[in-house]
């Protein structure tokens, strides 16, 4: 089965659910782009929901076997572009807070440590990799392969 936990999911699906006013409970996840259909170029992004029934205002709609992925536009392409260049700690304090709040994180939470360049996150992942990371993003930049869904993965 396909990685229900994208970066694109923690990442910007708080921002697009504050921006279409979604119901969370039937979102499984969060992709930049349907492998062999999109590369994602234009800010699109594909929620993948068990129905939907209760999504209005997307772009499209594909279907694969059970799965459903719904197009939606970022709108916000300041986040979108920040995120796609793995600069997490640039987020706006206000952004960094709502995924924060989203997922009810704590302030030790990698995701959160991440947001923040905590100190403690980078000599723990200095002390790992034996190099200095002073000046460097703490979260790894995103993994196309892992951030586009792939129809051929997705059956179980």
């Amino acid at each position: 089965m396909n990685n229900e936990k994208t970066r694109s999911k923690t990442y910007l699906l708080p921002s697009l659910v504050h921006q279409y006013n979604l119901n969370t409970t039937e979102i499984k996840g969060l992709f930049l782009g349907i492998d062999t259909v999109t590369k994602n170029t234009n800010n699109s992004v594909y929620l993948w929901v068990n129905k939907d029934d209760e999504f209005k205002n997307y772009i499209a709609k594909y279907t694969y076997d059970k799965d459903i992925l719904l197009e939606y536009e970022f709108k916000d392409k300041v986040l979108f572009n920040k995120f796609i260049g793995g600069k997490y700690s640039e987020f706006s304090d206000l952004k960094k807070q709502k995924i924060i709040e989203f997922y009810n994180l704590k302030n030790n939470h990698k995701v959160s440590q991440v947001l923040y360049k905590s100190p403690t996150l980078r000599l723990e992942m200095e002390r790992k990799l034996k190099m200095s990371l002073k000046g460097y993003e703490l979260g790894e930049k995103i993994n196309y392969a892992e951030e586009c869904y792939n129809p051929e993965l997705s059956r179980d």
